[in-house]
C-alpha cells in the first residue's frame, strides 16, 4: 500500500502521464483524417483504452491509454501529490487555487463526455418545433394517431435495434423483431435498376463493338487524339506493351503491324475504357447518395457493380414482404465516418408479429416515409428517423437572414428571429440567435449553425448579385416577401457548461495571486517598502472588506437576471477568492498584497470595459469602482502607518 502510495504521489508519474497525454494528442489528431473527427474523438479521446482493429492504419499501436484513463490518473496523482505536499497557508493560496482550477477542468471535461447531448433543429419559416434531432443516430418508431393534430409515437434508438433480436413495448399490441439492420444503406428501385443494367449492357457492347478488331486500332487512336482523357488512356495501354511516344496515332499503326502485341493492346485500351467507363457509372450512385442528383444515380452505379462482379440485375430480390420494401432492394454502403462526407442512412428489416402470427416484413429506412400497416383493426405506421428529443415548449422560426460581403457569395451575417412558446412557465417571447449570440433556455443552448438562403427574404438580393453579377435593383423586389428560408440550429445540452470557464479563471486568478505576491514581495526588499504580510488594525478595513465582497452581489443578481455565461462562471470562482482576501483585510492581515490584488486587476479591467461597454464590460464598471475604493481605503491605512513601522522594518 505505501509503494502505491508512492507511485501515485511521485512527480515522475506526473511528467510519464503529461509525455504520453501529448503522444496521444498527436495520434488522435491523426487519427482524424481516416477516421473523420467524430469517430476519432470517441475513440481517441473518451475512451479507457485505444485498442487496434483491422483495417487500421500501420502506426496505430496495438493498445494505447485512452483519454479519459490518463485524465483520470491526472486527477489522483494531482490529488495525491497535492495532499501529501501541500498546506493551506495563505502565501501559497495561489498555487492551491491553481490546481484546484485544473481537478475543475478534468472533472468537467469527463462529465461534458459523459453526459453531454448535441442536436440540431431545422424549420423553415413560420414552422415550429418542440423537439430536436440527432444528426447521427437514428431510432426506429411506431406512430399511431392520437388526434387530428398530434401522433402517439413509441420509439426505440439505434443502440438498441443495432443488437437485433424482439423489441416489445406494453403500448404496443405487437412484437417486432428486428431481422437485419445495416448503419448506412442505399435504396435501389428494381424495377429502375433493370433499365439502368440496359443501360449498362448497352454501353459495354457500344464499346466492345468500337474495339472489336485490331485492325481498327488507328483509326480508333486517331478520333481519340483530340481528346486529352482519352489519349492519355491510350499512352497508358501503349506504354505497358512497350511503346513511348507521345503521338499514339504513329504509335497506334506501329503496334497494329504486329499481331500479337496489337491483340494485346486492344484488350488493355478497351479494359481501361471499360473501367473508367464503370467509374463513371457508380460516380453516378455517389453524387445522388450525397447530393441527391442525378435521378436513377444509385440505380446505375449498382448495375455497374453489378457488371463488374459478373451479376446480373434479375437476381436481385426485393428485401421486404410489405411497404415499400417489396419494390427496393438495399445495398450496404460503408459507414461515413466524417460528417463533411455526408450523413448515414441507417435502416432496418423488421417483421410484424401480432400475437404468434407473423404478419410478414417492412423496410424502415431514414429515405423511406412511414409505412403504414394494421393491427386489431388500427392503423400504426413505422419508420425510421433520426433520434429526436422533445421539449416542453415550442421553438417557431419567425425570420431568417443572412448577410453577405459586398460582391461575395460569402456569408458575413446568419440570425434567426425565433418565437418561444411555453405553456409549462406561461412564456412566450421572440428572441434573436446570431453566429456570436446563442440562445440559453430550459438548460439547452441553440447556436445559429446553418442557413438556406431560399429564393426570397432580406439578404436575398445582395446575394444574387454577387452570383450573377447582376444589378441588385433586378432582384429588390424578393427583399420584401417572406418565408422560404430555412435556419438551422446546434442543440447542445451540456450541464458541465460552466467548468471550463470556471476552471480557467481559478487557473488564472491562481497564477495572478502567486505571481502578485511574489512580486509585492520583490518590491519590498528592493524599494524599501512594507513587505506583502503587513498589517495594522485600522477601522476603516472592515468598510474596505464589505467593498471587496460588493461586487459578487452585483455580479450574482447580473447572472440571475440576464443568465450571462461570462457572469455565471464569474459567480462560480470568485466568492471564495474574496472571501478570503476580505477576511484577511478584516483582521488587518497582508494589507499591502491585497492593496496591489485590488489595483492590478482594476486596472486590467478598464480597457475590458470600454471595448466591450454594450456587452460585457458594462458590467464591470460597477465591480471596479467598488474595488477601486476599497484599494483607496486600504492604501490610505497603509501608508498612513508606515511611517511609524519603517524602523522596524529596516
Amino acid at each position: 500500500m505505501t509503494s502505491l502510495w508512492k507511485i501515485f504521489t511521485s512527480l515522475r508519474l506526473t511528467v510519464w502521464l503529461l509525455g504520453i497525454s501529448v503522444a496521444l494528442v498527436f495520434l488522435g489528431s491523426i487519427a482524424q483524417a481516416p477516421e473523420g473527427l467524430w469517430n476519432a474523438q470517441v475513440r481517441w479521446f473518451k475512451s479507457l483504452v485505444v485498442i487496434r482493429q483491422a483495417g487500421d492504419d500501420w502506426w496505430v499501436p496495438p493498445i494505447f491509454p485512452g483519454g479519459h484513463l490518463l485524465g483520470g490518473l491526472l486527477l489522483i496523482n494531482l490529488l495525491a501529490a497535492h495532499f501529501k505536499r501541500f498546506q493551506f497557508n495563505f502565501q501559497k493560496f495561489g498555487i492551491q487555487l491553481t490546481h484546484f482550477g485544473i481537478v475543475v477542468l478534468l472533472i468537467g471535461q469527463f462529465i461534458t463526455d459523459r453526459t453531454s447531448v448535441e442536436s440540431v433543429m431545422q424549420f423553415q419559416e413560420g414552422e415550429a418545433r418542440s423537439y430536436t434531432e440527432n444528426h447521427r443516430d437514428a431510432e426506429l418508431v411506431f406512430l399511431r394517431e392520437k388526434d387530428e393534430a398530434t401522433d402517439e409515437a413509441f420509439a426505440f434508438p439505434e443502440a438498441i435495434v443495432r443488437q437485433k433480436g424482439e423489441l416489445r413495448h406494453e403500448k404496443l399490441p405487437f412484437i417486432v423483431r428486428i431481422r437485419e439492420f445495416g448503419v448506412n444503406g442505399e435504396m435501389v428501385s428494381l424495377e429502375e435498376l433493370t433499365g439502368a443494367a440496359e443501360n449498362v449492357k448497352r454501353a459495354i457492347t457500344t464499346l466492345e463493338g468500337k474495339f472489336s478488331s485490331t485492325e481498327a486500332l488507328p483509326a480508333i487512336a486517331e478520333t481519340d487524339s483530340t481528346n486529352a482523357d482519352r489519349a492519355m488512356v491510350w499512352r497508358k495501354a501503349l506504354k505497358s506493351v512497350g511503346v513511348n511516344d507521345d503521338d499514339i496515332v504513329a504509335a497506334a499503326k506501329k503496334v497494329a503491324a504486329d499481331p500479337k502485341r496489337a491483340a494485346e493492346l486492344l484488350a488493355k485500351v478497351k479494359g481501361q475504357f471499360r473501367s473508367d467507363m464503370l467509374d463513371a457509372f457508380k460516380q453516378m450512385g455517389e453524387r445522388e447518395r450525397r447530393f441527391g442528383s442525378p435521378r436513377m444515380g444509385s440505380e446505375m452505379g449498382f448495375a455497374a457493380e453489378l457488371e463488374e462482379a459478373g451479376r446480373t440485375a434479375e437476381a436481385q430480390k426485393p428485401i421486404a414482404t410489405h411497404g415499400s420494401g417489396k419494390l427496393v432492394h438495399i445495398v450496404n454502403r460503408p459507414e461515413i465516418k466524417d460528417d463533411k462526407q455526408g450523413r448515414n442512412f441507417q435502416w432496418a428489416l423488421i417483421e410484424i408479429v401480432e400475437g404468434d402470427k407473423p404478419l410478414g416484413t417492412w423496410l424502415a429506412s431514414s429515405r423511406l416515409n412511414p409505412q403504414e400497416f394494421e393491427i386489431g383493426g388500427k392503423k400504426w405506421r413505422v419508420a425510421m428517423r433520426n433520434e429526436r428529443y422533445y421539449v416542453p415548449y415550442s421553438v417557431q422560426l419567425v425570420r431568417a437572414k443572412q448577410e453577405v460581403y459586398q460582391g461575395t457569395s460569402q456569408a458575413k451575417e446568419f440570425a434567426s428571429r425565433v418565437f418561444i412558446d411555453d405553456p409549462v412557465t406561461g412564456e412566450s417571447r421572440e428572441t434573436d440567435i446570431t453566429m456570436n449570440n446563442p440562445l440559453r433556455y430550459a438548460g439547452l443552448t441553440f447556436y445559429q449553425s446553418t442557413m438556406d438562403q431560399g429564393e426570397r427574404g432580406p439578404g436575398t438580393a445582395a446575394l444574387l448579385e454577387a452570383l450573377s453579377g447582376r444589378s441588385r435593383e433586378e432582384f429588390a423586389g424578393m427583399e420584401e416577401k417572406e418565408g422560404g428560408r430555412m435556419s438551422g440550429l446546434q442543440v447542445v445540452q451540456n450541464p458541465s457548461m460552466l467548468a471550463p470557464y470556471t476552471g480557467c479563471l481559478l487557473v488564472g486568478f491562481g497564477m495572478l495571486w502567486q505571481f502578485l505576491f511574489h512580486l509585492t514581495g520583490f518590491f519590498a526588499k528592493r524599494g524599501g517598502l512594507p513587505p506583502p504580510g503587513f498589517g495594522v488594525p485600522h477601522p476603516l478595513l472592515p468598510l474596505c472588506a464589505v467593498l471587496i465582497m460588493v461586487p459578487d452581489v452585483f455580479l450574482a443578481w447580473i447572472a440571475i437576471k440576464n443568465g450571462t455565461l461570462f457572469a455565471l462562471a464569474v459567480v462560480a470562482v470568485t466568492p471564495f477568492i474574496r472571501a478570503v482576501l476580505a477576511w484577511q483585510v478584516w483582521r488587518g492581515k497582508y494589507l499591502v498584497f491585497a492593496m496591489v490584488l485590488l489595483l492590478v486587476p482594476t486596472v486590467l479591467a478598464v480597457p475590458f470595459a470600454l471595448k466591450y461597454q454594450t456587452t460585457h464590460g458594462g458590467m464591470l464598471w460597477p465591480v471596479s469602482i467598488a474595488q477601486f475604493i476599497a484599494f483607496l481605503g486600504v492604501a490610505f491605512v497603509v501608508f498612513s502607518n508606515r511611517p511609524r513601522l519603517q524602523p522596524a522594518l529596516a
